[in-house]
């Protein structure tokens, strides 16, 4: 007797990592190269981040954390709102706020 079970597919995960790696223009940084990991709750529509850093052109690090929403606005887009938050950094930015 032969028998087989068809691929069950798997359901996705409740939390998504993702990590963003780009540049960004800020006011008082200028172009920034910035770092981000977070974990996206798909189920409960939340985001928080694991770790958040924006490297100014001369290499001082800004370090911070942010935590806010997520809403899944089509079948491969989203919106996302957050509110961040400064924790220090290097250089200029060693007792940032």
């Amino acid at each position: 007797m032969d028998t087989t079970y068809p691929f069950a597919p798997l359901s996705p995960p409740p939390v998504i990592r993702q990590v963003d790696i780009g540049t960004c223009q800020l006011a008082h940084l200028g172009r920034t190269a910035i770092y981000l990991v977070q974990d996206i709750d798909v189920v409960n529509g939340t985001q928080t981040s694991v770790e958040l850093t924006y490297t100014a052109a001369n290499g001082d690090v800004l370090r911070g954390f942010n935590v806010g929403t997520h809403m899944q606005t089509g079948p491969t887009t989203s919106t996302f709102t957050s509110t961040t938050t400064l924790t220090g950094g290097t250089g200029r930015f060693a007792n940032a706020t």
